[in-house]
């Protein structure tokens, strides 16, 4: 199911839907019912228990098929009604991305190969083949395992481009998700194009102030960043922050990724007054982690360290609340602290906070990865300052 406020909203999806866009990923961007992050998957029911507008709506519906709008006391819903086969596919894809949230990449890895064996068996050039490769290669790319991420990525392009076209907004998901795993590995040059035309793609299928274009505009500033081409990369972001401003308004959650990013390439050129304020202003509009290490990064930048401690404390309380105990993203902000504790020459904190996080990270990543293995090398150099 997918669940919106007005009737127009759910003619324009549906076109969206018919014209062959993922039904689940629009779920997620727009359906208001607690459904949405699973892909509108309501799951495995009988007709007979649901209501009576939903009966109606399945009514004479074969699987596979989009049912008419069905008006709710809470909006308009359009109903997809699955296949069997759909429905383990519909199952072990949602369990992969909540695992994925969570930072569970095995798991995460099992139910996606299950999900690409359910998927094969609608046929080789399948949209929701493609969404699973996608997302397997998210699970191997978080983990840095690039050589198994690529082709993975380029197979679910490839599907895309060939079943959607190639001016496809979904195609522009998979350009930007391949251009990320170069950029991550420094092949600016194999990057830079398929930023270019996943932000073409978004221009043209939008318009040039839609908040996606923004967000294609982020990635590709932070491409430029990267290469130390501040230049370039400046009014990419400022255009994006212009863009959020105008659709969202200037105290909007949705504002401050591009505060962040403008503040952050200012942070970079050692502009310290002139990122503090946009930091500060980001920070007011919505406390997170992102944001208070951020700011903790510019106060220890300055060798404010005691305007920093209290901000990287607070990131890591929240991270805790947030995940667990034992979710990467402690082990990040137990990292980050350590490092502002061995400035500090605080050696003995420093050595207790990495050796948390390198317990958080070998059960997470296993013991030959590359961040275990930087974390090992950092309590390596504490202990070595200790004497040890």
């Amino acid at each position: 199911m997918i669940l919106v406020k007005t009737e127009a909203e759910a003619l324009d999806l549906r076109a969206r839907i018919q014209k062959r866009e993922s039904f689940e990923e629009l779920a997620r961007k727009y359906s208001i019912d607690s459904s949405a992050s699973a892909g509108g998957f309501l799951g495995v029911l009988n007709l007979t228990d649901l209501r009576k507008e939903f009966q109606n709506g399945l009514s004479g519906l074969h699987p596979g098929e989009i049912g008419p709008i069905v008006k709710v006391s809470e909006g308009y819903a359009l109903l997809q009604l699955l296949t069997e086969t759909e429905s383990r596919w519909q199952t072990q894809n949602d369990a992969a991305l909540r695992a994925l949230e969570q930072g569970q990449f095995r798991e995460a890895e099992v139910s996606l190969l299950a999900a690409i064996r359910e998927a094969e068996h609608f046929g080789s050039l399948d949209a929701r083949l493609a969404s699973s490769l996608n997302n397997l290669a998210e699970v191997y790319h978080a983990q840095k395992n690039y050589a198994a991420a690529e082709p993975l990525h380029k197979r679910a392009l490839a599907i895309r481009e060939k079943v959607l076209g190639p001016e496809h907004l979904d195609v522009s998901v998979s350009l930007n998700n391949l251009a990320g795993l170069y950029q991550d590995q420094k092949n600016y040059s194999a990057a830079e194009p398929l930023y270019k035309r996943a932000l073409a793609v978004k221009e043209k299928t939008l318009g040039p102030d839609n908040p996606d274009v923004g967000a294609s505009l982020i990635n590709l500033a932070a491409l430029y960043r990267d290469q130390g081409n501040t230049e370039a990369a400046e009014p990419l972001y400022k255009r994006a922050l212009a863009i959020a401003e105008k659709a969202f308004g200037p105290e909007d959650p949705n504002v401050v990724a591009s505060l962040i990013n403008l503040a952050g390439l200012y942070h970079d050129e050692e502009k310290y007054s002139a990122a503090e304020p946009l930091y500060k202003r980001a920070l007011a509009i919505q406390e997170n982690v992102t944001n208070l290490v951020s700011m903790a990064e510019l106060y220890q930048d300055q060798e404010n360290y005691a305007a920093a401690e209290p901000l990287y404390k607070r990131a890591l309380a929240i991270d805790e609340k947030t995940f667990g105990p034992d979710h990467p993203n402690v082990g990040m902000s137990l990292f980050n602290l350590a490092l502002l504790e061995e400035n500090l020459e605080n050696y003995a904190a420093a050595e207790l906070l990495l050796r948390r996080a390198l317990v958080i990270y070998e059960k997470t990543f296993g013991p030959d990865n590359p961040i275990v293995k930087a974390t090992r090398d950092e309590l390596t150099g504490v202990l070595r300052k200790m004497g040890r």
